[in-house]
């Protein structure tokens, strides 16, 4: 062995610092002896002591005592030091000790292994080496971007309490790991954004949805469309919310899919044919199924065609559509004429009653043969989505209709009585008489009240098909529309107005 190694091994370290430790140690012990004891007068009823001190205790120099001598004790614990009395003191005793001139909260050390280096080789120098890759948390596995906005704030102002404001606008896209991946927009905006329909693709701001999927299986949760499936007999477009189940793999030399759904429908079918004009190239307004004239219509779920063949949507296209107001523009590249026969297939937003939607298809594709199977259902819930109006007259009516729709129709008059409001529009009954194929004929209508009163009429006008009605809007103001009657042809005694005091 060299001297070199001599030098480094732990028996010659030990041997050469042994010494000075020692010394070090009878300097200290010597320091605390010559430092005079402290005296602390402790009060009495207590039988645990803690001594604070800033320095280290010396444990065989401490004393406790009183007026009749020495008291017992034994230590509990050293650092801090604590000490347990043999006996409860009833008279103030003192305390007597010697410390060591070495801080406590001071680390003493005769050699600092912070300093320590070890000359290692380079890993990344080595041949064939591959760094371990860092555990990842269970949360954090895969790749996925996110983008959007999450905002919180609060409005006040001198005529409004402090509100709080949130907004939460999120994109999702990206690897799960385990051959799984994500895709999926998060909204907390409750109001729909309907696109405009002047070109032929459309973004769709509303849907807000979760898709997770692999090569094989897909499972999308919130907002999803279904489409015309496999086979002749079922064709349709549906927009729902709810959950969507697809899966798609090959077993024994065929290949096998299903799919899955279930939700809420967003919106009824309708298909209406336009009673179009010669060179009127529009807007003309879509109805609902039941002649609602105000609806909102789904984007993208219309199919126009023109004498039997399919529009295109877009301003350079055949068709211009407003979801918002249900109307249609054609464009001139489409000439329309009363001749032309325009049907329109859309779907429109109808909250009266909750409609679910469940649909499921299977199909076996293989080299010999072919088989599906498509399941459709869609109904109403037997509530209404909302509390309605009706009172019992309404319910009655409803009862004793059947299936004679003519039969569907209630006065909309009645009287103010006690909820009677100067500010609103109430009307009277007057009598009137005009002359209808050379013959007067007497009627009696509806005329609006200057100065009303509670006994007054509250009249509820309703719109009717052209040439149905017996008024029309005169003026609207703040407190309401006001309606006027209108007298029937005088030649051939027919309806000329579009609105009714009959509703539906």
């Amino acid at each position: 062995m060299t001297n070199a190694d001599n030098i480094a091994s732990p028996l010659w370290i030990l041997h050469k610092l042994l010494p000075v430790a020692m010394c070090l140690i009878s300097v200290v012990a010597l320091r605390a002896q010559n430092n005079p004891p402290h005296l602390v007068l402790h009060p009495p009823a207590k039988d645990t002591l803690y001594i604070l001190d800033s320095f280290v205790l010396d444990g065989a120099t401490l004393r406790l005592s009183n007026q009749k001598g020495e008291i017992g004790f034994r230590f509990l614990s050293h650092e801090p030091p604590v000490i347990i009395l043999d006996t409860i003191q009833r008279d103030s005793f003192k305390i007597s000790y010697r410390t060591f001139p070495l801080y406590r909260s001071k680390a003493y050390f005769l050699y600092d292994t912070n300093i320590r280096q070890q000359v290692l080789e380079p890993l990344e120098d080595m041949v064939g080496y591959q760094a371990d890759k860092p555990a990842s948390d269970w949360w954090d596995q895969g790749d996925l971007d996110y983008s959007g906005s999450f905002t919180r704030g609060f409005s006040v102002g001198n005529t409004q309490n402090l509100v709080l404001n949130s907004a939460l606008n999120l994109q999702i896209n990206g690897d799960l790991g385990h051959g799984l991946k994500l895709t999926g927009s998060i909204s907390d905006n409750q109001i729909p954004i309907q696109p405009e329909g002047n070109t032929r693709q459309i973004q769709e701001f509303d849907r807000l949805f979760l898709k997770i999927y692999n090569n094989k299986s897909a499972l999308t949760m919130g907002d999803f469309e279904i489409q015309k499936p496999q086979g002749y007999f079922m064709n349709y477009y549906k927009k729902s919310q709810g959950g969507l189940i697809e899966d798609k793999r090959n077993w024994k030399s065929a290949i096998w899919t299903q799919r899955a759904a279930f939700g809420i429908s967003k919106g009824k079918f309708r298909r209406m044919e336009l009673a179009v004009s010669n060179g009127n190239q529009g807007p003309y307004r879509l109805t609902g199924e039941m002649g609602e004239s105000f609806i909102i219509m789904l984007a993208g779920t219309e199919k126009v065609w023109l004498d039997g063949q399919l529009l295109e949507r877009g301003e350079e296209g055949d068709y211009i559509v407003d979801y918002n107001l249900a109307e249609i523009r054609f464009t001139p590249r489409r000439l329309i004429s009363s001749e032309s026969r325009v049907i329109v297939e859309f779907e429109y937003t109808d909250q009266h009653y909750t409609r679910s939607l469940a649909v499921y298809h299977a199909a076996m594709d293989s080299k010999k043969r072919n088989i599906y199977l498509n399941v459709y259902q869609e109904r109403d819930s037997k509530k209404p989505a909302f509390e309605n109006d009706l009172d019992s007259l309404d319910k009655l009516t409803l009862a004793n209709s059947g299936d004679d729709q003519s039969l569907l129709f209630r006065s909309g008059i009645k009287t103010a009585g006690s909820e009677f409001n100067p500010n609103r529009i109430y009307y009277s009954y007057a009598d009137t008489t005009v002359m209808i194929q050379a013959a007067p004929t007497a009627f009696r209508i509806l005329r609006v009240k200057s100065l009303p009163d509670s006994s007054d009429l509250q009249v509820q006008f309703s719109e009717t098909p052209p040439a149905r009605g017996s008024y029309r809007l005169k003026s609207a103001n703040l407190n309401g529309r006001v309606y006027e009657w209108t007298a029937p042809d005088s030649v051939t005694g027919l309806l000329r107005a579009t609105t009714s005091h009959l509703f539906r």
